[in-house]
């Protein structure tokens, strides 16, 4: 039953008397209004860490951290997703569609590089990002607009000649078995200093099951993957070998992307791939012929001074770009 309030009614000519009306509610607002108040109430300008895990954690806290939204963004009225179905399914609809969700913590933190020693921090976050898509259903996938996520030189794994694949174990003599290579590789092994031989990039099959979940069903959905900074495939270190990552990972995502991303209404696919980064300009501008030659779109590229913001400052400040890239198809290649 809804609540009523009670006011003291005067009108000149009439005795004083007390009128009864149904009480103003939130939901008697217009949709517009609550919509408004959604806004102010749901979006934060700045990116929502869903989980982030630390390259170097300490011995204490070697424990992904898994933010309570809560606690972490207390601005944020999140309680409006729990008040009822009605409340909740509006105020859903603008929380997913106009934030931005991101996986780890700006690559921080990260230390300069050096030629031909890549630093192999074997952090993947395609298998947080599944688990997210997973825990929010299917309606909420489909609100979904912006979604980043740090990616890093994928982990080198080898191949024996029976075809098994398997990485070692940083610290043990043990060596940790992969499931065998479900695609054609294109690349051959990359060259690793860290290595007595050539390895291969790791294909995770959690990027599979990230497009399958994402669907062609829903809003547009830009996914930014954000490289490390002075790291981008195919970065040449020395004439004769490749130190880095190839290409091998961008390209399985953008095969994913366009098998299980198609839009029905011919309109392109539902989820559109980008690969941001900074680096010494120098460094970029040499390699940019190769890039493009490799199958790459340049989108954007602006200079600064010093490592762009999402890296850390202990880099030393130099002349710098930041830069968005697009892989192309691989068979308009």
């Amino acid at each position: 039953m809804p609540r009523k309030v009670c006011r003291i009614r005067r009108r000149a000519g009439e005795p004083l008397g007390l009128a009864i009306y149904p009480a103003e509610t939130f939901m008697n607002l217009p949709r517009e209004v609550r919509e408004m108040i959604y806004e102010h109430l749901l979006i934060d300008s700045s990116p929502i860490i869903v989980y982030s895990e630390p390259p170097d954690p300490p011995d204490a806290a070697k424990r992904a951290r898994t933010h309570s939204w809560s606690s972490k963004y207390p601005h944020l009225t999140l309680g409006l997703l729990h008040v009822n179905r009605t409340i909740a399914i509006e105020s859903a609809s603008l929380f997913y569609a106009h934030n931005t969700f991101k996986f780890g913590d700006l690559h921080h933190p990260t230390q300069p590089q050096h030629y031909g020693f890549p630093d192999h921090t074997g952090i993947e976050y395609w298998d947080a990002i599944y688990s997210f898509l997973y825990c929010i259903g299917p309606q909420n996938r489909a609100r979904l607009r912006s979604i980043e996520a740090d990616i890093s030189r994928p982990p080198p794994v080898i191949k024996d000649t029976d075809g098994t694949v398997s990485s070692r174990i940083p610290g043990s003599w043990m060596r940790k078995v992969h499931s065998r290579d479900q695609h054609t590789r294109i690349y051959p092994p990359v060259y690793d200093a860290t290595w007595p031989d050539f390895a291969y990039d790791d294909v995770s099959p959690a990027i599979d099951a990230v497009f399958r979940i994402l669907g062609q069903q829903g809003l547009k959905l830009q996914l930014s993957l954000i490289m490390e900074y002075d790291r981008w495939p195919q970065l040449y270190y020395e004439e004769h070998y490749v130190s880095g990552w190839s290409e091998e990972v961008p390209d399985h995502v953008e095969a994913m992307r366009k098998r299980f991303t198609l839009l029905q209404n011919g309109e392109g696919e539902r989820v559109e791939v980008l690969w941001k980064g900074g680096g010494e300009k120098g460094r970029f501008v040499r390699s940019t012929k190769s890039l493009v030659e490799g199958g790459w779109e340049i989108v954007d590229v602006q200079d600064i001074y010093g490592p762009p913001a999402e890296f850390t400052s202990r880099i030393r400040l130099t002349a710098s770009v930041c830069f968005t890239l697009k892989r192309k198809a691989v068979t308009s290649m």
